[in-house]
């Protein structure tokens, strides 16, 4: 007995245990925005279009995955940690759950990470009953009706990377990432993200992962509870059909 709590505490002094604290850093987009065809989609007003239908657009149109502000800051990626050892990131799970809002017929976030055994709460803020589904492989599937202002909780048990719909609508996409530990954020708007509670003292990898699976691994040291790092992730390679074409010779002049 005495030397099982003596070996605790010997573990419990090494990795210590997890305190409140913050990474910081911003993201940004290291090159232009990733091109895609126009959707050929028409939203019809309830007046319909009495001078014809409206122009369709023409030409490669911003990719509408990768979201990105003024200044090439980075929305939607994951920020987390890892360690060769699991053991330097166990850490509690959070009491306050993961909210998710359906607002005008979307999702109020793209990505959201989750720890395994938390609490992920849907609320639908719209007059329209929403459906909302999901097919996980190693947790249970998703699958549920909301009325306006009800709430829908689930509880995710597995480590995966999952796809929420809304039933009516499969290009409205919720990513779901549930992960091992707390030590995990979102980039905002500004390209910003804060891991709010911080394990140990030391290094480890940090990654961040943008939902479209381009990511970026680096190494940060935590010290007193802080560290600070930024990303910059650099787009995909476009299609060689949207790729600037060498002009054809020519023999003119010879």
């Amino acid at each position: 007995m005495q030397r099982r709590l003596v070996m605790s505490l010997l573990v419990w002094s090494i990795f210590g245990p997890a305190c409140s604290g913050q990474i910081t850093g911003k993201i940004t987009l290291d090159g232009p925005v990733p091109l895609v065809a126009p959707w050929p989609v028409i939203i019809v007003p309830p007046g319909g279009f009495p001078n014809g239908l409206p122009p369709m657009p023409r030409g490669p149109l911003p990719d509408p995955a990768w979201r990105v502000g003024p200044n090439n800051e980075l929305e939607d990626v994951l920020v987390r940690l890892e360690a060769a050892d699991p053991a330097r990131l166990r850490g509690n799970v959070p009491p306050k759950p993961i909210e998710v809002t359906i607002m005008n017929g979307v999702f109020d976030q793209r990505i959201v990470g989750v720890m395994v055994g938390q609490d992920l709460k849907f609320t639908n803020a719209d007059p329209a009953i929403e459906g909302v589904y999901g097919i996980p492989v190693l947790n249970q599937a998703v699958c549920f009706d909301l009325r306006q202002h009800k709430t829908e909780a689930i509880k995710l048990n597995a480590i995966e990377t999952f796809e929420v719909h809304r039933i009516d609508h499969k290009r409205i996409v919720l990513l779901i990432c549930c992960l091992p530990h707390p030590y995990f954020a979102v980039s905002g708007p500004d390209g910003c993200f804060a891991i709010n509670v911080v394990p140990p003292d030391g290094e480890y990898s940090i990654i961040a992962w943008h939902r479209t699976g381009k990511k970026q691994e680096k190494t940060v040291t935590v010290k007193n509870a802080k560290a600070t790092i930024d990303f910059a992730i650099k787009p995909p390679d476009p299609p060689a059909h949207q790729k600037a074409r060498k002009p054809a010779p020519t023999t003119q002049g010879k």
